[in-house]
């Protein structure tokens, strides 16, 4: 299975194949031992729900950013845009940023870059450190982006910033530490080296069959995806695919989009089984894992100077991820509410897009927690789901 290489900008945030053999490093670690053993600083140290959203201070305004491997360049909301820098045109970047940016792809299309704001990078700081040799940013609406991590998202880190840190993910205490300087590989049960390349994100792989699947890392991706052929292969061959009846919409730099999701099976991460896997169909030729995917490790790290991650957990294989309904929500006005559904598709479920959701299962949910509640939505058993909704001004208990 291969996919021809394509030279353009990548921009992701969502909800998004060559044959190779990766070389691994195994290393045993005590496993209690959770700490970073290695003598540097934190940088900065935040607790996170499911998304990686980092404090960032620009001129003595802190902001929230999304950190997001898939975007090749940092893009600025373009209210603040306005507010805190300046347009770049395009024909006075270097040679090599005018080529790259002639094309620029979201996980779902190419982007028109007519309708996108090149600009000139000023200081910011993440922790105790200051940033201040970004070549590029862009400028893009983000109010979907805030929609849909239930947290206003200002700005998302791209790849030219997360290369700068080291990135220590605890999704047992969900804690994130960046730091400096790279923390010891001795600290963590296994260790392996992904490919990495100018203005492109961390390549790992997945395993299928007899065949390694290349895949880019994609932080702003909630759901992982990979590009329709291989979907196409699955259902030729009849095995390891089930197609989810009900889909959410998806979103990226483009806006709103539908696709296909399918649960697979018999794929593999550094030879360790993944059981049920759930994957977006993408039709723009991408293969990607997001933080689904990450979300399995107990901890986790990247280290950009040494093209290496490293984790703990002996068993990442998942169960029971068919969805048993599909309720797509959404933050907006402080609140969470039903919305970005088919109508017809819950009707049944006696719901409407503009439901506010006031607690489900007796559960009143924090906007940045909204993550967990499509979890939570999607997988409850059926007839042990408990909705309290507020339609106008009036309240409404529900069981799905």
């Amino acid at each position: 299975m291969g996919l021809p290489e394509k030279k353009k900008a990548i921009f992701s945030s969502t909800l998004l194949i060559l044959s190779m053999v990766i070389s691994t490093q195994q290393l045993h670690a005590d496993s209690n031992n959770a700490a970073i053993s290695t003598a540097t600083t934190a940088v900065l140290t935040v607790p996170f729900e499911e998304s990686l959203i980092i404090p960032v201070k620009i001129a003595d305004q802190t902001y929230h950013f999304l950190v997001d491997t898939g975007a090749s360049v940092t893009v600025i909301d373009k209210t603040i845009a306005s507010q805190i820098t300046q347009i770049l045109p395009l024909n006075e970047m270097a040679l090599n940023y005018q080529k790259e940016f002639a094309q620029v792809s979201a996980v779902s299309k190419n982007i028109d870059t007519t309708q996108l704001s090149f600009l000139k990078p000023v200081a910011f700081t993440i922790g105790t450190e200051r940033v201040e040799d970004n070549d590029v940013w862009i400028a893009s609406d983000l109010s979907m982006m805030s929609q849909l991590f239930g947290v206003k998202i200002d700005g998302m880190l791209g790849i030219d910033s997360f290369r700068k840190f080291n990135w220590v993910v605890d999704n047992n205490n969900k804690q994130l530490t960046i730091l400096k300087n790279a923390p010891s590989a001795h600290d963590f049960e296994q260790c392996l080296g992904y490919e990495d390349m100018y203005h492109k994100n961390p390549q790992l792989y997945l395993g299928y069959a007899e065949s390694n699947i290349r895949m880019s890392v994609d932080t702003g991706a909630d759901v992982s995806y990979m590009g329709n052929d291989f979907f196409d292969y699955l259902k030729e061959q009849q095995q390891n695919i089930r197609p989810i009846s009900q889909n959410a919409p998806m979103a990226d730099m483009t806006g709103l989009n539908k696709g296909s999701d399918y649960i697979i099976t018999a794929l593999s991460f550094n030879d360790m089984p993944l059981g049920e896997m759930r994957l977006s169909e993408n039709h723009n030729s991408q293969y990607a894992l997001g933080m689904d995917f990450f979300s399995r490790f107990q901890r986790y790290a990247f280290m950009p100077s040494r093209m290496m991650m490293c984790f703990d957990g002996k068993s990442i294989a998942r169960d029971k991820q068919m969805p048993l309904r599909h309720i797509a929500v959404r933050y907006f006005n402080d609140q969470l509410e039903i919305y970005y559904n088919e109508e017809q598709d819950i009707k049944a479920l006696g719901l409407k897009n503009g439901d506010v959701i006031v607690a489900v299962n007796g559960v009143k949910y924090q906007p940045r927690q909204i993550d967990q509640l499509r979890k939570v939505l999607a997988l409850t058993a059926k007839g042990q789901l408990e909705l309290t909704i507020l339609r106008g001004n009036k309240q409404r208990q529900l069981k799905l």
